[in-house]
């Protein structure tokens, strides 16, 4: 990537841009691909111990570059949630070993495409 202007023709947003939409996250990872990102709003984690699956609409993916998640409960405390997650060609998936189902949130991911 050369010069400020973003590839693809979207806006650069920069990285602090957060949206359910899919768009340009203002860099370029390792191979010069733009990173784009995504919001997705995974809804309650699991209300048992066991993976909970959530789509994510993304296709063309390249590289998997991120995937972090912002839970809260309903006194709005916050837990971060970036291990025992999983990411493939369809879903999000959230790995909990008891019920955090009081917890309810968004997972952000970051890519590069084909």
């Amino acid at each position: 990537m050369t010069g400020t202007n973003p590839p693809l023709g979207f806006a650069n947003h920069g990285a602090a841009h957060l949206s359910a939409a899919e768009h340009y996250a203002g860099y370029a990872w390792i191979d010069g691909k733009p990173v784009f990102r995504k919001v997705i709003n995974y809804g309650a984690l699991n209300a048992g111990m066991g993976t909970k699956n959530v789509a994510h609409s993304i296709t063309g993916v390249d590289t998997w570059i991120r995937a972090a998640g912002v839970f809260a409960d309903s006194s709005n405390k916050t837990i971060a949630k970036d291990d025992d997650m999983s990411v493939d060609a369809t879903n999000v998936g959230i790995t909990t070993p008891v019920d955090q189902s009081e917890n309810s949130g968004f997972v952000i991911l970051e890519y590069t495409k084909t």
